[in-house]
């Protein structure tokens, strides 16, 4: 038997009222250093609890979002992710065998002039025994771009393709954030299957485009 329960529109269940929920109490300690500022002011979005055939509590979800407007630069003026929510999963949480399932997820727009709409990222967590701290982060896009347009956007108008590459549409986007040092770095990619002209014929070829960003260290 599962119980679910979400704030009324137009309220907030702020992190103090969070608190008092069953397998809410320590959530705090689960948000890594990097995001306390993010999760100082939040919200829960989404509560369940599943009782076990005994009427022990199996497991306790919890989705708790920052509040609106809040943003983490990972990439001053190239990205930045919003809409963080902290998904919570918790089995057997009062019994012992307690397991901890936590993960970030956030959305974020990069080179959106000619990809519109969102970025979907997960940020994995792992637990070092004392804190939990942020593993990975990834993004996908599902949407599709000419070559010619994506190497536009990405170096400038002055940047061309061979014209038989140019109209080449690339979709399924992925995005992985590296940290180096105190700043992020990032890689974009996106596949696609394409029919080359070779010689007489048309070669079935999959292509991948990659890009690298490095910040410039000015010194």
């Amino acid at each position: 038997m599962t119980f679910g329960a979400a704030p009324i529109q137009g309220h907030q269940f702020t992190a103090d009222k969070i608190l008092t929920l069953p397998g809410g109490a320590g959530f705090k300690a689960f948000i890594p250093a990097e995001l306390t500022a993010a999760f100082s002011q939040c919200a829960l979005q989404d509560y369940s609890v599943s009782l076990a055939p005994d009427r022990s509590v199996s497991n306790v979800t919890l989705s708790i979002g920052t509040v609106a407007g809040f943003n983490w630069s990972l990439i001053p003026n190239v990205l930045k992710l919003e809409n963080i929510t902290l998904d919570l999963n918790f089995l057997d949480p009062f019994g012992p065998d307690k397991f901890s399932m936590i993960s970030v997820r956030a959305s974020a727009q990069i080179f959106q002039s000619v990809l519109p709409g969102r970025f979907d990222f997960n940020l994995q967590l792992e637990d070092t025994g004392s804190k939990w701290e942020i593993n990975t982060i990834s993004g996908s896009y599902f949407g599709s771009v000419t070559l010619g347009r994506l190497v536009s956007a990405i170096a400038g108008d002055s940047a061309r393709v061979p014209q038989v590459l140019n109209d080449i549409s690339f979709s399924d986007f992925g995005v992985e954030v590296t940290k180096q040092g105190a700043s992020y770095v990032y890689t974009l990619f996106g596949r696609c299957n394409a029919l080359i002209p070779m010689l007489d014929t048309q070669l079935a070829s999959t292509l991948t485009v990659v890009a690298n960003y490095f910040p410039i260290v000015r010194r």
